[in-house]
């Protein structure tokens, strides 16, 4: 029985899934080349992702308010750091 990485290197993804992927390959190395913390990845993933701000609070396990800042901070980095 193959394990996780043959499984998933054998399947046949349809090309959309691959692209998707791709591009979140893509975001994350720039949020990495921008300079984010890892908090700001986080915060600024889940908030892409249709969280709220407090939901994104309650999933990192921090004030609402610090997820405000953190959005805040990672945006003015992309803004410094453009693709």
């Amino acid at each position: 029985m193959p394990g996780n990485i043959e499984a998933i290197e054998s399947q046949n993804l349809p090309e959309d899934i691959v692209q998707q992927f791709e591009a979140g390959e893509e975001l994350r190395a720039w949020y990495r080349t921008a300079g984010l913390s890892a908090g700001e990845r986080s915060a600024l993933e889940f908030h892409q992702e249709g969280y709220s701000g407090r939901e994104v609070a309650d999933l990192l396990g921090t004030t609402e308010n610090s997820v405000n800042v953190q959005l805040s901070r990672a945006r003015k980095k992309l803004r410094a750091h453009p693709r």
